[in-house]
């Protein structure tokens, strides 16, 4: 069984899903591509940032939006930090 590296509160379940679904090999490079605002999915986890989704043509948001197969939360930035 996969080590958690976070466990959180419930209702931040995407956010937890998320950083746990992030392969070792790819994690720094997941943290570089945070600075840049680039999001990234794995297994049925997502993280994008409002760029994105202006890029996407989907509705502008503050935030971070994590999700997680049909559940989505959006936490403010220095949560996220």
């Amino acid at each position: 069984m996969k080590k958690l590296r976070i466990t959180l509160e419930d209702n931040f379940f995407p956010v937890q899903a998320y950083f746990n679904s992030i392969p070792d090999r790819s994690f720094l490079k997941v943290l570089q591509d945070f600075s840049k605002n680039i999001g990234s999915g794995f297994e049925e986890t997502s993280i994008g940032f409002p760029e994105e989704a202006e890029e996407w043509g989907e509705e502008p948001f503050k935030g971070v939006a994590f999700g997680i197969i049909e559940k989505e939360i959006i936490i403010y930035n220095t949560d996220f930090i």
